[in-house]
C-alpha cells in the first residue's frame, strides 16, 4: 500500500484529484483506487518537549537553573492532534511505500520528516514537490519525484531553527521575567529570536523620531535656459529654448567647514555672500540686462538607462507591493494568497522566497496568458500589447530553489466572483507575469555642470524615450515621449542664461515611522540595519530576519503581545514593548546576531555547516546573554545531564520514556508508542523506586486518572488510598490488605 503524507488537508485533496478513482474519504485519510492512501499533517504534529520533561525541577522557574540546554532533544505529540497522529502511525504500519508531500520549504520538509523519524520508518521515502495544485501540474510532479534523503540538509536546517528558537525563547523569557518580577512587575515578558530584534527596530525608530532635533540648512538654486537671442528653427527647437533646468550650487572645499557631514550648508550668510557675488557678476556683464546672469556649460554627462521589467513576486515583495498599493497587512496578504492557492488553485505556491522561474516554464507562456484573458478580462489589452517572444531574465534555472516565483496557474476561474482582496492580489500577480513580455523602460538622463562667476552649479534632467513595461503600472509616467533629449541641442562650452537665483531654506526631517511595507522591507534586507561592519559584510542581500513563511506571523505576534500597535498605516511601539527593549541586553534587540544565525541556517541547508556546531554556538551565545541579563555566572549551569530525576525506562521494553500530557495531567509514556503502550506516573521518583527494590517493597501504584503515586492515608472512618496529586486529582480507593482496589496498569 502506498501512503502519501501531505502537509495539509487541502493539499491532500488536490493530490487525490490527480490520482486514479474511485476516491473514498475516510476519517483522517483518502483512499485512491485500491493501492493508495493520502493522509495529512495539520501543522506540526510534534513539538519540542517542555523543560520539565527533561528534569521535573524545571517546572518551577528559577534563575539558578538557566540556561537550560538539552543534550538529547525530545519531541512529544501535540495533545490536540494525538488521535490523528496515532492514525498516521497505524497507516505507516500498513504501508509498503511512503511519499513525503510536505510544502517545498524547510518547515514543510521537517513537518513530515519528524513524523517519519518518530515512528522509525525504515522504508525508502520519496519526495513529492508540489508548487501548483492543478491536476496536470501534480501529475508532472509525480513523474519528477526524488529521494527524500536528498533533502536531509533542508530538514536539519529547520530542526536547527526549531531548537535555536526553543533555546532562545525558553531561557531569555524566563530570565527577563524573573528579573522583572524581582522589581515588582507581574506577567510574562516573551522574548523571541526574531520577534525581539524586530521590536528593537521599531523601538529604535520611534525613539529617533521623538528625540529628533531639526537642523536648518540652505541651498542655492538657479534656473537656467538657453539665451533668448538664439533663433529657433522649428517648434521642437522652440520647446528646447523655453525649457528650463534647475541647478543647485555646489559647496567648494574652502567652505566645507560651514557644512554638516552630509555636505549641507548650515550658514545662511555664506549663501547670501554667493548671491551677492553672482549679482555683481551679472551687473558687470557686457551687452546683458542688469538682471541677467550668464553661465557656461562646463560638462554634460549623458547616460541612457535600461530598466528591465520587475521580476515575478516572492511572498515578501508581494506583501510589500500590496501594502504600498492597498494598505494590506502582511498577514492579510498571506491569508489571501493561501485562499488563491489552496481553495481556487489560481496561483502557485505562495510562501516562496524566489523571484525566478524554471526555464521550461517559458514554453507554457501562451497557454497561461490565454488563461489570464479568460479569468481576468480587464487585463486583455495588457496581454494583447505584450510580445510573447520576449524572454526576460526571470527564466533562470540557476536562481530557482525548492520553489519558484509566484505566478498564475492555468486553472480557469472567473475572478469577478472572488472577494476584493483575492481579486486585487491575483491581478497584481498577473501584471508582474505579463510584464515579462514587455520591453525595457529606457530613460535618457543628463547631468549638466554649469559655471557662473567661478561658482559651480549642477542640474539633472531625464526623459523616458521608451515606456515599455511601465505602461502596465500606475507609475505616473506619461508615454510616448520624444526620443530627443530636451537639451540635446546644447553642448559643452555653450553659454546659457540664468534668470533667477534663490536661497532655499530647509529643515532636516526625522525618519518615517515603519509601516507594513517598510518593516517587511527592513526584515528582508536586514544588512542595512546591522551595526557591526564585519557582520554586515558577511550577510548576503537575501538574508533577513525570519523567512517568507514566518515574517507575517512574527509581526502579528508583536501585536498580540501588545508590544506594538497600529496608528493608521504607521506601526508604533507600546510602553510595554519599549520597557522590554530597554531591559534586555543590546544584542537581543539588534538584528546582528539573529541575522547571522539565519545566514548560518542557509549554510546548513547546503551542507556547508554541521548542525551540531551551530547549536553549540547558539547555546554559548545564550549562556552569555543570560549571564549579562541576570548577573549570575555559571559556566555549566542548567545543562541537562542524567540525574536522579531523569526519565525512567519503560517497564515493558526498556526504551526511554517521555513526558506527555493527558486529560488528568502529565505522565511518562513509552517513546515507542504505539507499538508499546506502557506508562508510568509523572511523580515517579527514581530514588523511591531504588529504595523499594532495596527493601523489597512494591513500587508505587499509579493513580489511573493522573498517574501520580497513590498514598495510604488514615481518616476517622479508617484507612484509604488517595492520589498524591490532591487537590488537583481527588480520586480515592478502598484499602484491601495494604493495597488499593484499583488496576495497577493504568492506560495512558
Amino acid at each position: 500500500m502506498q501512503l502519501i503524507i501531505a502537509e495539509k488537508p487541502s493539499l491532500a485533496r488536490a493530490i487525490a484529484q490527480a490520482l486514479p478513482t474511485p476516491h473514498v474519504a475516510k476519517h483522517g485519510y483518502i483512499e485512491c483506487g485500491d493501492t493508495t492512501r493520502i493522509t495529512w499533517c495539520t501543522g506540526h504534529l510534534l513539538e519540542p518537549c517542555a523543560p520539565e520533561a527533561y528534569q521535573p525541577q524545571y517546572a518551577k522557574w528559577n534563575l539558578t537553573d538557566l540556561p537550560i540546554a538539552p543534550e538529547n532533544w525530545k519531541l512529544s505529540p501535540r495533545s490536540n492532534t494525538m488521535d490523528h497522529f496515532r492514525l498516521i502511525g497505524s497507516l505507516l504500519e500498513e504501508a509498503t511505500e511512503v511519499i513525503h508531500a510536505g510544502d517545498p520549504d524547510r518547515e514543510g520538509q521537517l513537518m513530515v520528516d519528524e513524523v517519519l523519524q518518530y515512528y522509525s520508518v525504515e522504508l525508502q521515502v520519496k519526495r513529492l514537490l508540489i508548487d501548483n495544485l492543478t491536476p496536470q501540474a501534480i501529475k508532472i510532479a509525480f513523474s519528477q519525484m526524488k529521494l527524500n534523503s536528498d533533502f536531509r540538509s533542508l530538514s536539519l536546517s529547520a530542526q536547527c531553527r526549531q531548537r535555536a528558537d526553543w533555546l532562545y525563547g525558553i531561557n531569555l523569557t524566563r530570565a527577563i521575567t524573573l528579573v522583572e518580577r524581582d522589581k515588582g512587575r507581574e506577567g510574562v515578558f516573551s522574548v523571541g529570536r526574531v520577534q525581539t530584534p524586530v521590536l528593537g527596530l521599531i523601538v529604535k525608530r520611534d525613539l529617533e523620531i521623538e528625540q529628533f532635533e531639526a537642523t536648518r540648512h540652505f541651498t542655492i538654486e538657479a534656473s537656467f535656459k538657453p539665451p533668448t537671442g538664439n533663433e529657433s528653427i522649428n517648434a521642437e527647437v522652440d520647446a528646447e529654448i523655453n525649457a528650463e533646468i534647475v541647478a543647485v550650487w555646489q559647496t567648494p572645499p574652502s567652505r566645507e567647514m560651514h557644512c554638516d557631514e552630509q555636505g549641507r550648508l548650515l550658514n545662511r550668510k555664506i549663501a547670501e555672500r554667493v548671491i551677492r557675488t553672482l549679482t555683481a557678476a551679472g551687473t558687470n556683464t557686457a551687452n546683458q540686462p542688469s538682471e541677467a546672469l550668464l553661465g557656461r556649460i562646463v560638462k554634460i554627462i549623458d547616460k541612457r538607462c535600461h530598466k528591465p521589467a520587475p521580476l515575478p513576486f516572492s511572498l515578501s515583495t508581494l506583501q510589500i507591493e500590496a501594502a504600498k498599493r492597498f494598505g494590506y497587512s502582511p498577514q492579510f496578504v498571506l491569508d489571501g494568497c493561501q485562499i488563491l492557492y489552496d481553495k481556487y488553485k489560481l496561483i502557485t505556491y505562495p510562501k516562496s522566497d524566489s523571484r525566478y522561474l524554471p526555464e521550461p516554464y517559458f514554453d507554457q507562456r501562451t497557454s497561461l496568458l490565454n488563461t489570464i484573458i479568460l479569468n481576468a478580462p480587464q487585463l486583455v489589452e495588457s496581454i494583447h500589447n505584450c510580445n510573447s517572444l520576449l524572454k526576460s531574465q526571470a527564466w533562470n534555472n540557476q536562481k530557482t530553489g525548492p520553489h519558484h516565483a509566484i505566478i498564475p496557474t492555468e486553472q480557469q476561474f472567473d475572478i469577478n466572483t472572488l472577494h476584493e482582496r483575492e481579486q486585487k492580489l491575483y491581478q497584481l500577480i498577473c501584471l508582474n507575469y505579463i510584464a515579462q513580455f514587455y520591453p525595457e523602460q529606457v530613460t535618457d538622463e543628463s547631468t549638466i555642470h554649469l559655471s557662473i562667476a567661478d561658482e559651480l552649479f549642477i542640474g539633472a534632467t531625464s526623459a523616458v524615450c521608451q515606456n515599455g513595461w511601465g505602461a502596465l503600472f500606475d507609475s505616473g509616467i506619461e508615454a510616448p515621449f520624444s526620443e530627443s533629449h530636451p537639451f540635446s541641442s546644447i553642448k559643452e562650452g555653450d553659454t546659457i542664461s540664468c534668470h533667477s537665483v534663490n536661497i532655499i531654506a530647509h529643515k532636516t526631517a526625522p525618519p518615517d515611522r515603519f509601516n507594513d511595507a517598510t518593516l517587511l522591507s527592513a526584515m528582508t534586507n536586514i544588512a542595512q540595519f546591522v551595526e557591526d561592519p564585519h557582520i554586515r559584510k558577511t550577510l548576503r542581500e537575501h538574508d533577513g530576519l525570519g523567512t517568507e513563511a514566518t515574517r507575517a506571523a512574527i509581526i502579528e505576534t508583536l501585536y498580540r503581545r501588545e508590544y506594538i500597535v497600529k496608528n493608521g498605516r504607521e506601526i508604533l511601539s507600546t510602553q510595554k514593548g519599549r520597557e522590554l527593549a530597554a531591559n534586555l541586553p543590546k544584542r537581543c534587540i539588534t538584528p546582528d546576531t539573529t541575522a547571522v544565525w539565519e545566514a548560518t541556517l542557509n549554510t546548513i541547508s547546503s551542507s556547508s555547516t554541521k548542525p551540531e556546531e551551530f547549536i553549540e554556538r547558539v547555546t554559548e551565545d545564550i549562556r552569555h546573554l543570560v549571564e549579562e541579563l541576570t548577573g549570575i555566572a555559571a559556566p555549566l549551569r542548567g545543562s541537562l545531564r542524567p540525574t536522579v530525576a531523569q526519565a525512567p525506562s519503560c517497564p515493558k521494553c526498556q526504551s526511554e520514556m517521555i513526558e506527555r500530557t493527558g486529560r488528568y495531567g502529565k505522565f511518562w509514556a513509552c517513546s515507542q508508542f504505539p507499538s508499546c503502550k506502557a506508562s508510568l506516573p509523572w511523580r515517579l521518583n527514581t530514588t523511591q523506586k531504588a529504595k523499594a527494590v532495596k527493601t523489597g517493597d512494591s513500587p508505587p501504584i499509579p493513580c489511573p486518572n493522573c498517574h501520580a503515586p497513590l498514598v495510604l492515608r488514615n481518616s476517622t472512618r479508617g484507612s484509604f488510598w488517595g492520589c498524591s496529586n490532591y487537590p488537583s486529582c481527588r480520586k480515592t480507593f478502598q484499602d484491601d490488605g495494604g493495597k488499593p482496589l484499583v488496576p495497577i496498569n493504568p492506560r495512558p
